[in-house]
């Protein structure tokens, strides 16, 4: 499949939907507005000038190109069909972003990252391709626990009965502060919107079933750099051992405080050998982003240099020293960390602007999901069936799955869109995002000039693409074809030559009538010409065609000396001879093409 990847920096525009008609090939016509915005594009990147009257050529041809295809039914192919169709989904959602959503969003996680969240929770597990019934199921067990929580039990004393989240069993549900970023998505909402005391509703993520209940909301308690000093000690380790290490650890306290230098004790006695080598250093890190006996006891150092005493923590024995410590997080630090999450795709911030948009548009199409059709599609994608009899089940559902002003979304439409890795209302989204596209597609084809003719163009462009490879492009395997290639070297042998030069000007012009009087008195050449390119030139530059060009430019004057070299054998240019041929069949298609439908200008070019 030809993937078309766009970097069109799309300018919204509003559309005169009255046209010039400029040209008519056959029963097709083709705008003088079409051409304007093709030919201001094109000549824009172009290094050669070209003037209005000579690109008017080369838009003929380039449509009756496309004439000739639709005439064929070159456009009616379902690969091509299907082509356009992501092509259009890529080419108009540069239209559909809400940067405004995105700005409120990244501002809202700024403001986020200023506070951290105390909770615990409940977690019944649900995978994200279980059936509806599963899904129902553990809804209602978390639904039972919630009412306990509710009813008066403790919250911990339920989650360590109950809960599924493994650690459960050991905290009781506890998960301790936590700041933005560290949670799904969904649990992050749900924990920054409640307050204190809440008992949350019932929410689903990728995991399962969830409920909480926030303990506290404090300010951010910083990030804090130490170094220490570890002497590591296994889980089952021995009174014994335990006793060795605390002999150690108690030394060395000793020693610092006595003045020896930290950063060297550190280098030389710690057994975590990877912040040994930098004297103890450890990177920076929050109170509740490493293990508890070491953040608390790190944070609890009143002020740099300090030294706390020997502490235990399941890794070992520790003497700790504060370096340094952050209060706030700055502002750019801030934003560093929200253009991670983007480009992790871990945090829907990547997907706002598109989600928000879709929003929008599902109010402006009036586009609804079934509910009970979804439950069924959702049975349905998620079951063992084959392939086979999940297509028949979704052709046989009674309702459509989705409806929209003046249309509707057949559930049969997200068999081939159906991701069982993330949740069901992710799939829907999917496909409501697909058709709003479209729809607003529509739209802007007929109230966007950009838009309507970007579209075109690239759409042409399949269809040429395939006369060029059919009729023009094809291998030469015809004799006739072989003897025309040999005599087109022949003929024109200066232009496979090893080596030349050329040393002179190269005027160019903006009319055929000023090149015309340069030609006939040369000393008018430099005033007439916009453009001059004088001095030597190597054969192998950019103005090759104009200097040893098959055919002359009428836009172009070239004044000076040609040098000739030794002619290249004709299997070593064979691929030059064969480009050059098929310019040459391409300018006699073109000419069948130009029989056959008999373009005909009608308007003056502005």
């Amino acid at each position: 499949m030809r993937k078309i990847l766009l970097a069109v920096a799309l300018v919204v525009s509003t559309w005169a939907h009255s046209q010039t008609t400029l040209v008519k090939i056959g029963d097709s016509s083709y705008s003088l507005e079409e051409f304007e915005y093709i030919y201001n594009k094109n000549s824009s990147n172009s290094q050669l000038p070209i003037s209005k009257e000579e690109y008017l050529e080369l838009f003929v041809n380039y449509k009756l190109k496309v004439a000739e295809a639709h005439s064929l039914g070159l456009d009616t192919n379902a690969d091509l069909l299907s082509e356009i169709a992501e092509l259009e989904t890529e080419l108009v959602t540069p239209y559909l972003q809400d940067t405004s959503a995105v700005t409120a969003y990244a501002q809202m996680l700024k403001s986020r990252l200023d506070e951290e969240i105390d909770a615990s929770h409940i977690l019944i597990s649900v995978k994200p391709d279980a059936p509806m019934s599963e899904v129902a199921k553990a809804y209602e067990r978390a639904k039972a626990a919630r009412d306990r929580v509710l009813s008066g039990e403790d919250f911990n004393a339920v989650a360590s009965k109950v809960s599924e989240d493994p650690s459960a069993k050991v905290n009781g549900g506890r998960l301790g502060y936590f700041s933005a970023l560290r949670m799904v998505t969904e649990f992050e909402d749900m924990a920054y919107s409640s307050k204190v005391g809440d008992v949350t509703d019932i929410f689903r993520t990728s995991f399962g079933w969830h409920f909480m209940k926030i303990h506290d909301r404090r300010p951010y308690s910083g990030k804090i750099q130490v170094a220490h000093i570890m002497k590591g000690l296994p889980r089952n380790a021995s009174q014994e051992m335990i006793g060795k290490a605390r002999q150690q650890v108690d030394s060395l306290y000793e020693r610092i405080k006595a003045g020896d230098d930290f950063s060297e004790l550190a280098m030389k006695y710690s057994d975590d050998r990877q912040s040994a080598q930098y004297g103890g250093v450890m990177p920076w890190f929050g109170k509740n982003e490493i293990v508890a006996p070491f953040g608390e006891m790190s944070f609890a150092l009143k002020a740099d240099g300090d030294v706390s005493e020997p502490f235990a923590t399941p890794f070992g024995l520790h003497i700790v020293k504060r370096l340094s410590l952050k209060i706030t997080i700055p502002n750019e630090e801030k934003e560093s960390m929200i253009k991670t999450i983007m480009r992790s795709g871990q945090h829907p911030i990547s997907n706002i602007s598109t989600t928000s948009k879709v929003s929008q548009l599902k109010s402006v199409y009036g586009y609804k999901l079934n509910e009970a059709m979804s439950e069924e599609v959702i049975n349905i994608m998620n079951s063992d069936m084959s392939d086979s009899a999940k297509i028949c089940m979704l052709r046989t559902l009674p309702e459509p799955l989705a409806i929209y002003n003046g249309g509707t979304v057949e559930a049969l439409a997200i068999k081939q869109k159906w991701d069982k890795s993330v949740l069901p209302s992710a799939n829907f989204d999917k496909i409501a995002q697909e058709v709003l596209f479209k729809l607003e597609g529509q739209r802007l084809a007929q109230e966007n000039a950009t838009y309507k003719y970007t579209m075109q163009e690239y759409k042409d462009g399949f269809l040429v693409f395939e006369i060029n490879q059919r009729y023009i492009w094809q291998d030469l395997k015809d004799k006739a074809d072989t003897t025309k290639l040999v005599s087109l070297y022949e003929n024109n042998q200066a232009r496979y030559s090893k080596t030349g030069s050329f040393d002179g000007d190269i005027y160019f012009f903006s009319s055929k009538k000023d090149c015309k009087k340069a030609k006939k008195n040369n000393s008018l050449a430099s005033k007439l010409a916009f453009k001059v390119v004088s001095g030597k030139q190597e054969k192998g530059g950019i103005y090759d065609d104009i200097i040893w060009g098959i055919l002359p430019s009428e836009y172009v004057l070239v004044v000076g000396q040609r040098t000739e070299a030794e002619v290249l054998p004709y299997e070593q240019v064979k691929s030059r001879v064969i480009a050059d041929y098929h310019q040459l069949k391409e300018q006699e298609y073109v000419n069948t093409l130009r029989e056959k439908y008999n373009p005909k200008v009608v308007s003056k070019l502005k």
